[in-house]
């Protein structure tokens, strides 16, 4: 779509795909937007919203077609059966997203990863081979790719990053806690799991006030 979607919008498309592929696999035709409400405890005002902005409207007594959302929500956020990805930094957090099948069962396959350890370098995981941060720049080039894993310590981050931008990536999904200062075409996704548990935390202890 030429028009840009509102971002909160954007990350519910995903729930959506997710409840439209399951229901597909469940053999389901159609549903409404009650239904999908009660999926995704989502209000069916909100979901008629989002799928109105990308051109899909539901059939009275009939619902939603699946299959065709699920085609135009993969379209819309640009997925394809194979989308190469590098990752850089193999420790802990960097070799479970390489174990990881859920990645690669949504399209996204690590074709290359990347450290500075001497120890780890030249040996195979997951069936990829662990090259030196070094090659980062021909290997993107060869390859053509445009999106990157960041599981580098936090101190290593800002300059890794430096050198994945020059190397013409232009998306990064960043683990590590630092802020990253990135041209801004670049575009930076921050997942921070103690943000995340902090809110878990709040929603847990906190007194909910009607």
């Amino acid at each position: 779509m030429k028009n840009r979607l509102p971002l909160p919008t954007v990350k519910r498309l995903s729930l959506y795909l997710r409840a439209f592929e399951e229901l597909d696999h469940r053999g389901i035709t159609h549903i409404s937007s009650k239904g999908l409400s009660e999926i995704l405890e989502i209000p069916d005002t909100q979901i008629r919203k989002d799928l109105s902005f990308i051109g899909k409207t539901g059939r009275r007594g009939k619902g939603y077609p699946v299959r065709d959302l699920i085609q135009r929500i993969r379209e819309i956020l640009g997925l394809k059966s194979y989308i190469p990805v590098i990752l850089v930094g193999v420790g802990n957090l960097g070799s479970a997203l390489l174990a990881s099948k859920l990645l690669k069962h949504r399209g996204f396959r690590i074709v290359g990863a990347f450290d500075v350890d001497v120890s780890k370098i030249g040996k195979k995981f997951c069936d990829v081979r662990i090259q030196d941060d070094s090659k980062i720049p021909e290997f993107v080039k060869e390859y053509g790719i445009k999106l990157a894993i960041l599981t580098t310590p936090g101190e290593a981050a800002q300059h890794t990053a430096e050198i994945l931008v020059s190397a013409g990536i232009s998306g990064i999904l960043n683990f590590t806690p630092e802020n990253l200062s990135v041209p801004p075409y670049v575009k930076v996704h921050n997942v921070d799991f103690t943000i995340e548990m902090e809110f878990l935390n709040y929603l847990v202890n906190a007194e909910v006030l009607e």
